[in-house]
């Protein structure tokens, strides 16, 4: 009777404990307390590979800068002086002259492929031959000329093009950074969670150990006592080591788990983790229709792919467009004032009308054009391939998700059947404490019957971390992390 009541109130304080968490380890330095949704906020401040994406989707927005300074106005300047005192063939050209320009201009081309150009031109000149009328001389003119391409790069096509394109290869950039983001995100939950899970067997073999103890000081009592034999007092000794061992390393593997996040986070490592959530989820079912149709709303990958296809709709056509001749529409006007005096030569540019109009056509056509005819095929083909592995990924998809979907499913119902198990476990080590006490059974079979329920309720923690890190998976196949994140409030990304 003595014995049954120690094994009461044993039973009574372990499953008492069996309710704190277990996952107390010894250490130095303070513990941090940490929920998943305190983890998502850190990894988006700290995350070393969240601040290389973004570095990566800044950088690559320069390229749209690059391809807009064909547009860029540009203003240009110089000034020139010559003292000629060469010999010259005949008196009439004199013997020595001194020739000062002074030049500005700007130009810009527009979108339409229009060129202008303005320049403003001065020049003084003095030479020592009695034939010259104007002797020093100043020369002052303004030229406004126009270029419009009608034959390659039409009214600016190609510089359209290559600027458009640029933005589509940001926004794939872009896309691809979200990606990053997103994957180094489901990284630090999925080691988050390998912490919990990591607690939760920790707190299962310190009930194992807890077990194991209480049936040693069983048999010591019955040995001291001249009802049991060595070998049962000995096996539950070697028990209680086996056990003591298999918390020591389930222990360290806390400590292996937490270093992950620590690198994930970007933290000190003086500190350690004690999560606040508890591995057990309530398991769903999901279903593959809806998160299908999300998936090809959301994933990036799918949605850069078409994007693709553009810049490559429009790399055909420039390509396309090469292949013409290069025929180019020239204007010029131009007005001119010359004097003995600099001031007067400038305001007879304005005031008199000496005007020079011109206009023109300028038609350069390679004869086999082979160089234009190849990159067009190129750009054709590019495109077939980028259409191909569109398809391909879009397969692709539906295949993921399948799998994504299915592996959510498995593991539900894999959460279910262990729970059962559990139970069915439990309920058979408890009877075979019964037996122990009325001495019908051995050390073996309980401890046998120990390792099966401690087997049994591993077993049951690591599905229900599967089944988490499954919700995570498919949550990261559909690209919908960073919008469940954004709705929670738990963080905020342009997606």
């Amino acid at each position: 009777m003595k014995i049954t009541k120690a094994f009461f109130i044993l039973t009574v304080l372990y499953l008492a404990s069996s309710v704190l968490c277990a996952c107390r380890l010894e250490a130095k330095e303070p513990a941090i307390s940490l929920g998943r949704d305190e983890v998502m906020r850190l990894a988006v401040e700290n995350n070393l590979d969240i601040k290389l994406a973004r570095i990566d989707a800044e950088y690559i927005y320069t390229d749209v800068d690059d391809a807009k300074s064909v547009f860029d106005a540009i203003i240009s300047a110089g000034a020139d002086y010559e003292d000629n005192s060469l010999k010259a063939a005949s008196s009439f050209l004199g013997g020595e002259s001194h020739t000062a320009n002074y030049n500005f201009g700007v130009s810009k081309k527009f979108g339409s492929g229009t060129s202008v150009g303005l320049d403003f031109t001065n020049k003084r000149s003095s030479v020592n031959s009695a034939f010259v009328t104007l002797n020093p001389s100043h020369e002052s003119a303004i030229a406004l000329t126009v270029s419009q391409p009608v034959g390659k790069n039409f009214f600016g096509l190609a510089d359209r093009g290559d600027v458009e394109a640029a933005k589509l290869n940001v926004e794939q950039a872009d896309l691809l950074s979200l990606n990053k983001i997103e994957q180094a995100l489901a990284q630090a939950e999925i080691e988050y969670w390998s912490i919990v899970f990591s607690c939760r067997v920790v707190e299962l073999k310190k009930r194992m150990l807890d077990k194991a103890e209480f049936l040693y000081e069983v048999y010591s009592d019955r040995f001291s006592r001249g009802i049991s034999e060595k070998p049962d007092l000995f096996a539950s000794k070697a028990n209680v080591n086996i056990r003591k061992i298999d918390l020591r390393v389930a222990e360290n593997e806390v400590l292996s788990a937490s270093n992950l996040l620590k690198l994930s986070l970007n933290i000190n490592f003086a500190s350690s983790f004690t999560p606040r959530d508890a591995i057990e989820i309530l398991p769903q079912k999901v279903e593959l229709i809806p998160n299908m149709k999300q998936a090809i709303n959301s994933r990036r990958d799918y949605l850069a792919a078409v994007k693709k296809v553009e810049a490559q709709e429009i790399e055909v056509a420039v390509k396309k467009n090469n292949l013409w001749p290069e025929i180019d529409l020239v204007a010029s006007f131009k007005r001119n004032g010359i004097d003995t005096d600099g001031r007067e030569a400038i305001r007879d540019v304005f005031d008199e009308n000496n005007s020079d109009y011109y206009f023109g056509v300028n038609i350069s056509l390679p004869l086999e054009n082979r160089k234009a005819g190849s990159q067009y095929k190129k750009a054709r083909l590019l495109k077939k391939k980028a259409l191909i592995s569109l398809k391909k990924l879009e397969l692709t998809i539906v295949s993921e998700l399948d799998n994504k979907v299915r592996g959510v499913n498995l593991d539900a119902e894999k959460i279910e059947k262990w729970s059962k198990v559990v139970k069915l476990e439990q309920a058979k080590l408890d009877e075979e404490h019964k037996r122990v006490m009325y001495g019908r059974s051995n050390s073996d079979t309980l401890i046998r019957f120990q390792n099966d329920l401690l087997s049994a309720q591993l077993n049951l923690a690591l599905t229900y971390f599967e089944y988490r890190v499954s919700k995570i998976e498919l949550e990261l196949a559909k690209n919908a992390m960073l919008a469940n994140l954004s709705r929670q409030n738990i963080l905020i990304i342009k997606d």
